[in-house]
């Protein structure tokens, strides 16, 4: 990085009149953007997804146990801690978290009937008594999850947990700035004391405790209580302003596909494995296997389905050296590993046009089938009684 810094310093200075011209042209992209998210409602659960899927949430007797965005799984999550439910010839609620990427709540081809995995799940068995809560984020890696499972696991009494493994999500890094909004003090307290890989993961993010100085460093002064003023009366008179963490997620998805548009980065391309990212993720998918089992909470993961009629867009070799440290992995901590790469038959999934293939998101029957997979091997993790 400094070489680089160096080699750009040394070139001519750009003249006034060149950065005059390329801060009005951002300026003027910024605001044409800022029109069209303001005037068109942009839907950006969907956006840049393809048009043929369509975000879904999941609810029974009125709660809602599915959902894809962070906002509404601390809410649901945070109901939890207080909702007392009933139990049933004896037996508690049996909740079971449920992470996965977008795979989870996007169904393809949408139509009236159609259902996300989770909820079959939970009418399969006894809806009443068992509650999966299917929490999945787009392009979900396992240093997410491992946030999201501490999150839950604190704050909720879980009876499993199920993971969907995508090993294309391994080439992505970080936590989004969105954890924010669930990662409290105590929480950052808790991984910080129990793990060091929850540890650097939060070393990496940085965003809480910056703020937190930040906030420390304003105080007293005049410019903390016209800040905090201008931020409440733009959020409450304008949707773009209270959801700017969010927009700047769905910008940062933005510029992903037009990076692959200008490189020709096509679904269709092999997609190797980023090393170091790789490994980060296996570990942070370690710690959760190791934190569960210190809680005594049973785990089955599986290996998400993937479309047959074309070739993978993944190397192979490193596809199988991947599953085959999954199992090492699974025997290691006791874990339950299934896979269903090849569950959803090929009429189950999208259309595609030449290169425009989803290798990722079927259509409803899929999310049936894929429930039906699971059910035997939830049951025997679970130990159920029969209904």
């Amino acid at each position: 990085m400094k070489q680089l810094t160096k080699n750009i310093s040394s070139h001519a200075p750009v003249s006034h009149l060149t950065e005059l011209i390329g801060l009005m042209v951002s300026l003027a992209i910024t605001i044409v953007g800022l029109i069209v998210l303001s005037w068109n409602c942009v839907d950006l659960n969907n956006f840049a997804k393809g048009e043929e899927n369509t975000a879904v949430g999941e609810s029974y007797k009125g709660r809602v146990f599915a959902a894809s965005n962070l906002d509404e799984i601390r809410s649901i999550v945070l109901e939890c801690c207080t909702m007392k439910w009933p139990s049933v010839r004896g037996q508690g609620i049996q909740r079971v978290l449920w992470l996965g990427n977008s795979q989870l709540h996007y169904i393809n081809q949408y139509k009236p009937g159609d259902h996300l995995a989770p909820y079959w799940l939970r009418i399969s068995y006894n809806p009443d008594y068992f509650e999966p809560l299917g929490f999945s984020l787009p392009n979900a890696n396992f240093q997410e999850f491992y946030i999201l499972s501490q999150f839950v696991s604190d704050r909720a009494s879980l009876s499993g947990l199920i993971m969907e493994l995508v090993f294309d999500d391994l080439r992505e890094d970080k936590i989004r700035r969105d954890f924010s909004k669930i990662l409290s003090a105590d929480l950052i307290e808790s991984i910080r004391r129990n793990s060091k890989v929850g540890a650097i993961i939060l070393d990496r993010f940085a965003m809480p405790e910056k703020e937190g100085k930040d906030s420390g460093i304003l105080t007293g002064t005049i410019q903390k209580p016209v800040e905090t003023w201008l931020t409440r009366q733009m959020s409450s008179h304008w949707h773009l302003w209270a959801e700017r963490a969010k927009i700047e997620g769905d910008f940062l998805v933005g510029l992903y596909y037009f990076r692959n548009w200008v490189f020709c980065i096509k679904p269709t391309s092999e997609r190797k494995i980023i090393k170091a990212r790789y490994n980060f993720n296996m570990q942070a998918l370690s710690a959760i296997l190791e934190d569960y089992r210190r809680r005594k909470i049973p785990v089955l993961m599986y290996i998400a389905p993937i479309r047959q009629d074309h070739p993978i867009p993944y190397n192979l070799q490193e596809y199988k050296e991947w599953k085959d440290e999954l199992a090492i992995m699974a025997n290691r901590y006791g874990a339950h590993l299934v896979n269903l790469e090849r569950a959803v038959p090929d009429d189950k999934w999208g259309s595609y046009h030449k290169d425009d293939i989803d290798f990722m998101h079927f259509r409803g029957p899929g999310h049936r089938i894929v429930a039906d997979e699971l059910l035997p091997h939830v049951k025997g993790l679970l130990k159920w009684p029969k209904p």
